[in-house]
């Protein structure tokens, strides 16, 4: 459940607080562990933010999910200002920024990225997604993601929310995981199922670490794995009938899989080679039936 989290100027023994501030962009990220789940909060600086709370299987699972989010904040430039035993940390010098607000986004502006989002081919809803990721706006993201859940691990892309509604139907799951992603949301995310989708590659999902099954059969235009190496708890994937794949070496991030246990390539009649595989060490169930 999503809420609104009451303004502290105190920081709570073992939350961890992190800022992110790029001359356009002015905003935080909280987390704090506690027993089997941990609590986040995230916004403009000088907001209430947004609070969400997570409860996982154990303590120890529940600290290491949390340390995977604080690595993916990291790799975007958030720089922590607090330490989890509450200590205020020396914040590096620079320029004070003003924060950028959804209602501050140009109306021309936001309507082109609209377009984009709702784009004829997949290089114009990457172009689309890439501008509002420039924009550094959280609550951009927050407003793109309205009306998507996750329901038993798997994202629900409703009729009537915003990604429905800009999306074309054959690209709107992707682009709904990719909005996911820039608004945080992607951790509860553990089954991915994009089958029959035109996409040539999978950047919607870079950085998903929780995905354990991925179904990309029938994916008829899938050329590239690009973007697969950041699902390092992929351990089910299918490829079945992705007939534009013609070898597995050079297929970018497979190798990253160490988890992967069970791979489809069946139907890929295109596959020349499996060059590649021995890479793939967990690997005990794989199918090449219908195989050149």
């Amino acid at each position: 459940m999503t809420k609104k989290a009451p303004m502290s100027t105190a920081v709570a023994k073992g939350k961890r607080c992190f800022e992110f501030s790029d001359g356009s962009s002015n905003k935080f990220w909280e987390i704090q562990v506690s027993g089997e789940g941990f609590t986040t909060r995230h916004g403009k600086i000088g907001t209430d933010g947004t609070e969400v709370k997570k409860e996982f299987s154990s303590p120890e699972e529940a600290t290491k999910e949390s340390e995977k989010l604080v690595r993916e904040k990291v790799k975007k430039g958030y720089v922590e200002v607090s330490g989890g035993d509450g200590a205020q940390l020396a914040k590096p010098k620079g320029k004070e920024v003003k924060s950028t607000s959804a209602a501050a986004v140009d109306g021309k502006q936001l309507a082109s990225i609209r377009k984009l989002l709702g784009g004829a081919d997949w290089a114009s809803v990457l172009q689309g997604l890439e501008q509002v990721e420039a924009l550094h706006d959280e609550a951009l993201w927050d407003t793109l993601a309205q009306g998507l859940a996750v329901v038993g691990g798997s994202l629900v892309v409703p009729p009537g929310c915003e990604v429905d509604k800009r999306a074309r139907a054959d690209f709107r799951v992707a682009v709904a995981h990719a909005v996911m992603r820039g608004a945080g949301r992607h951790g509860e995310i553990t089954n991915v199922n994009f089958s029959e989708l035109t996409l040539p590659d999978l950047r919607c999902l870079k950085g998903y670490s929780a995905v354990q099954t991925l179904n990309l059969s029938r994916c008829r235009s899938l050329t590239s794995l690009l973007g697969i190496e950041g699902l390092t708890a992929l351990m089910e994937l299918n490829l079945e009938v992705c007939s534009s794949l013609t070898s597995v070496q050079g297929i970018e991030g497979l190798t990253a899989l160490t988890k992967l246990t069970e791979l489809s390539l069946r139907g890929c009649s295109s596959l020349k080679g499996l060059q590649g595989l021995e890479g793939l060490t967990a690997l005990t169930k794989l199918d090449l039936e219908g195989c050149s």
